[in-house]
């Protein structure tokens, strides 16, 4: 297109094309490129979720084996407690008092000492339920507790005590009181409370066992 030869003339028509020229661009920026701009940093945002999805997810399966490993060691070492070596308390026929009664009573007649009374501290609806427990969030344990009394001096209480203790480490006396007895000094009325683990339910340690079997055949 030629341009007029008037400065006036030639100066307003290179305004109306300037105009023109960037009201295309800005309509092309608005309904093109803007759009397309967008889209990519969306994209690119999606991309790098992607990624870090898969790169968790690639860190999970590689921990499955270490996972694995260490929960088959902790099933390994709570059976070993509970089936082996009997530190958390089991009943016999039902009965948890009878257990604790001979284990109280097998250490006090080692050393001479005449156990007066066991009871139990627990109240019967606080007993273990049966049946399977469904609820992997459920408590796996709880406590037994019974009260023990004697007459005996203190060193023979130290003694009886320290010998509960080292049999079963997982055992815990929770209160004791003595009282003097001013007939006879070198005996005093004891008093204490002994704690064991038990089961919440009789089915945990079963399906522990099954759940480390099913573990070791994984490894």
């Amino acid at each position: 297109m030629k341009l007029p030869t008037d400065k006036a003339e030639r100066t307003k028509i290179l305004m109306i094309i300037g105009i023109a020229v960037i009201g295309v661009g800005y309509v092309a920026y608005s309904f093109g490129l803007s759009p397309l701009l967008a889209k990519q940093r969306a994209t690119s945002a999606r991309i790098t979720e992607l990624e870090d999805l898969l790169w968790r997810g690639k860190n999970d399966i590689n921990m499955i084996p270490i996972n694995l490993k260490q929960n088959c060691e902790t099933l390994e070492q709570i059976l070993d407690i509970s089936e082996v070596k009997r530190q958390i308390l089991r009943p016999s026929l039902g009965n948890y008092l009878l257990v604790a009664s001979d284990i109280v009573e097998s250490r006090a007649d080692a050393l001479n000492l005449k156990i007066d009374k066991i009871n139990e501290t627990i109240a019967r609806k606080n007993m273990p339920r049966t049946g399977v427990t469904t609820n992997p969030n459920a408590p796996r344990f709880m406590p037994y507790a019974v009260n023990v009394s004697l007459a005996c001096g203190l060193a023979d209480l130290v003694q009886l005590v320290r010998a509960l203790e080292e049999d079963n480490p997982y055992l815990c006396i929770t209160r004791l009181g003595v009282i003097e007895n001013t007939q006879t000094p070198e005996s005093h009325a004891v008093s204490f409370d002994i704690q064991w683990p038990i089961w919440n339910a009789p089915t945990h340690s079963i399906q522990l066992a099954a759940e480390h079997l099913s573990d070791k055949e994984k490894l």
